[in-house]
């Protein structure tokens, strides 16, 4: 690299700098001794400031760790958990699934299989949810087509959400689930999905920040919230025997669930 510096001869001859220097006649500039004062006077500001800042610190550093609390867990049922029949459907696996924290389909999921002919069950409970949660929501995210989705509700079980759904190269498939707080009432919410519910969803939030909350506001739930889901699938066409046979099917997993997880009875919203 030398023979990029000026003047520099090698055995080809001298070589010439690209660009040539130019020459001025600008005075040097003179510091003068207020000027060193001043910036050897800032210059002994960070040390100084490093002092009072390592003088202000607090005591021993907390533990962060103890900052995080673990996320509750929901008691395990094991394959036995349910029945090995339950109606006409025949139990064939049993499944516990960890995720990741904040999981649409939830961080713990316990799911038993059931099969019936061609008609195939996959019950299961999810856990934990810290408010009112939409299936159809995560189903269409994967794939699945939202043909028609409603809450059902009946005096005698609760309310629940049923949905029918397609997909390609899988068939149709029914949808049933519902949340259950702490204190056994169950709850099925849907989310609004056209966009004047949006719209008259953000009207409701304007009114109520400037006129205050809805006198009839939407009952409190006791957190976490217990999903009991199921999904009934078929390759051919779902008939209205198979949705009794599913519904009855939910109906008595959601029994099941609340006395294998020692929850109150189950109940409409408070």
């Amino acid at each position: 690299l030398l023979f990029l510096l000026p003047d520099f001869t090698t055995s080809f001859g001298e070589l010439k700098p690209a660009i040539s220097k130019k020459k001025t006649d600008r005075t040097p500039t003179v510091l003068t001794p207020a000027t060193v004062m001043f910036v050897w006077g800032v210059y002994g500001l960070f040390p100084l400031a490093g002092l009072i800042q390592f003088t202000c610190m607090p005591g021993p550093l907390p533990n962060l760790a103890s900052s995080f609390q673990a996320p509750p867990t929901l008691t395990s049922l094991g394959k036995e958990g349910l029945p090995e029949r339950i109606g006409d459907f025949q139990r064939i696996e049993f499944n516990q699934i960890d995720r990741v924290f904040g999981d649409p389909f939830g961080q713990q999921s316990q799911q038993w299989v059931y099969a019936n002919g061609n008609l195939v069950i996959q019950a299961s409970i999810d856990y934990p949810f810290d408010g009112f949660h939409d299936s159809t929501v995560c189903y269409a995210q994967v794939g699945w087509k939202i043909n028609s989705a409603e809450t059902v509700k009946t005096d005698s079980t609760g309310e629940f959400v049923f949905a029918r759904m397609s997909r390609p190269l899988e068939g149709e498939a029914f949808l049933l689930f519902s949340q259950t707080d702490q204190d056994g009432k169950t709850y099925a919410r849907l989310k609004d999905k056209t966009t004047g519910l949006k719209i008259a969803d953000a009207r409701n939030r304007l009114q109520a920040l400037l006129h205050g909350p809805n006198p009839t506001p939407e009952p409190a739930a006791s957190l976490p919230l217990i999903q009991v889901q199921l999904l009934a699938r078929s390759m051919g066409s779902l008939t209205q025997n198979d949705q009794e046979q599913v519904s009855r099917f939910f109906h008595q997993l959601r029994d099941l669930c609340h006395t294998a997880l020692k929850l109150p009875p189950h109940d409409g919203p408070g």
